[in-house]
């Protein structure tokens, strides 16, 4: 049985818990809400909710994109073709660190480890979770996010 990392359990439980507590907030206080009738993500998620969604990647991969625009494409792919779905977390991991590598937007510094497409992968399905969270499938919410090490996602 592999070995669970405990630095990395607290951050992925810590980031869901605010991602929650700040979902609640934002949803409370900027009227924003999802769009029930629709596959895909919601067009009146403000500027200042992506900003708050987008805190979850800078956060797990050290990567600073924080345009809203950016995030809204960008989320849009990650509901519509269905970021719980493990090949497709990678994918669009594997495609947004490489963006945003480009751009020179890596906070890390020359003695820390890489981006992981792991981590990636995990912060693109919270954030999706965030704001396009009817269209997960209910089995996918309670497996979690695709590299959750109490995952069975194969």
């Amino acid at each position: 049985m592999e070995r669970l990392n405990p630095a990395r359990s607290r951050l992925v439980i810590g980031v869901a818990i605010f991602l929650m507590l700040a979902s609640v907030a934002g949803g409370c206080s900027t009227g924003a809400h999802i769009d029930r009738t629709t596959t895909t993500f919601p067009a009146d998620v403000s500027d200042a909710t992506l900003r708050s969604v987008s805190s979850t990647w800078v956060n797990m991969t050290g990567l600073r994109q924080l345009d809203p625009a950016v995030w809204r494409r960008r989320l849009d792919e990650a509901c519509t073709q269905g970021v719980w779905d493990k090949t497709v977390a990678v994918e669009l991991a594997t495609k947004y660190i490489a963006e945003d590598e480009a751009a020179f937007l890596s906070g890390r510094t020359p003695d820390q480890a890489p981006t992981t497409v792991e981590d990636a992968a995990d912060a693109l399905w919270l954030m999706a979770l965030q704001v396009c969270r009817d269209t997960f499938p209910a089995d996918a919410i309670e497996a979690g996010p695709p590299f959750n090490s109490e995952t069975h996602q194969k």
